[in-house]
């Protein structure tokens, strides 16, 4: 008699609507500097740190960069509110569940503070033109190819900027169309229901 084994995935359920899915891993800070530096700026005094590569976010499963088993589509594209309470894209590099230090007698789990959840994103720059010129090695008589759509914003992708958020501060897992080395297209998904 031969026994299957089933594979489950590690779920944690931290808030209403939101679950890590997936290994937690220890994070050290000082091994990149932009994103280090973005999440000392936000947490302040940094705790105990964990990392993560997705999180089911109000039903929706959103990839981090970190994550590489993913083939058919690409779920680290987000819109989030930033710190500044404006709308902005970015991509997801990875989750961190942050406990802060404690400063009281607990000896391994702290029962005073509660962990935090968090995504560190690499901003995209939103461009106000809404379109770009392309030549597309054309003879020089032909007209540049002129690419526009109105539910289309055009980004920047080569931004050296990162952002800490809480996680619940995702809005939604957009599309990402990438037609040149430093700028792309994003959009949300036209139809949610179908899948790859």
């Amino acid at each position: 008699m031969t026994h299957k084994l089933e594979s489950k995935e590690c779920r944690f359920e931290f808030a209403d609507g939101f679950v890590a899915i997936g290994a937690f891993k220890h994070h050290r800070l000082g091994r990149n500097p932009p994103e280090d530096n973005a999440i000392s700026v936000s947490l302040g005094t940094v705790g105990q740190c964990q990392t993560f590569s997705r999180c089911q976010v109000k039903g929706q499963v959103v990839h981090s960069l970190s994550y590489k088993r993913v083939v058919k589509r690409n779920n680290f594209t987000v819109s989030y509110i930033n710190t500044h309470g404006i709308n902005s894209y970015g991509q997801v590099a990875f989750f961190l569940q942050n406990v802060p230090i404690c400063d009281s007698s607990c000896i391994s789990n702290c029962n005073v503070h509660k962990a935090s959840y968090w995504a560190v994103i690499l901003k995209l720059q939103r461009l106000e033109e809404a379109h770009l010129q392309l030549n597309f090695d054309q003879e020089e008589s032909d007209p540049p190819v002129r690419v526009f759509h109105p539910e289309m914003c055009l980004v920047k992708t080569c931004s050296e900027a990162t952002e800490v958020v809480p996680i619940s501060q995702i809005l939604d897992v957009l599309m990402f169309i990438n037609f040149d080395c430093n700028y792309a297209y994003v959009c949300h998904s036209p139809n949610k229901i179908e899948k790859d």
